[in-house]
């Protein structure tokens, strides 16, 4: 997008990059920023509405709208959110921003102070901790029934469980040969 413009600016006294994207910025369509930063593909109707809207509604120049819309895009990970363009849009009216670059400079000032705030901001985890009453907390000390049993209980158990299966098996087959089906 910005080496169409840089070969148009050519034939002019060389411009530095900041300057050829801000004039590009006053001189593009809303519609052909959003196409430009979409690959090509067409800007939807949508997107174009709440650009249209936005800009009637706080009385943004072209320019300014495109660094709002460029800004936006980039913040919000290319989605353009029509709550927070409108939000940074009403901002921008109040500062009376009416120019590209007061927009650009604006728009710079706010994700620095933005990035200042998230790195001074404390990381705290906020974890909650369960408030157990004691009868669960003795429950969980006590061992079960289960953990009582002494090992030889349990062997015993093991060695009638092993003889009920070795029975029910030679009942088993006792019964096959006694009523043969086929």
């Amino acid at each position: 997008m910005l080496k169409q413009w840089e070969t148009k600016t050519k034939k002019q006294k060389p411009m530095s990059k900041q300057d050829q994207f801000v004039r590009m910025l006053e001189d593009i369509s809303p519609k052909q920023l959003l196409e430009d930063l979409s690959g090509g593909n067409e800007a939807s109707a949508q997107d174009l509405k709440i650009i249209r809207d936005v800009m009637s509604q706080q009385g943004l120049s072209v320019g300014v709208m495109n660094v709002l819309v460029h800004y936006v895009l980039l913040k919000t990970d290319m989605k353009l959110s029509k709550a927070y363009l409108e939000k940074i849009a009403s901002h921008w009216a109040r500062k009376n921003v009416k120019t590209v670059r007061q927009a650009m400079a604006l728009a710079k000032s706010e994700n620095n102070k933005y990035q200042e705030w998230s790195s001074r901001a404390p990381q705290r985890k906020t974890s909650k901790q369960e408030v157990l009453p004691e009868w669960f907390k003795q429950r969980k000390e006590t061992p079960t029934a289960k953990e009582k049993k002494p090992a030889v209980q349990e062997e015993t158990e093991k060695e009638d469980i092993a003889a009920l299966l070795q029975n029910y098996s030679k009942n088993k087959k006792t019964n096959q040969m006694a009523n043969p089906r086929d």
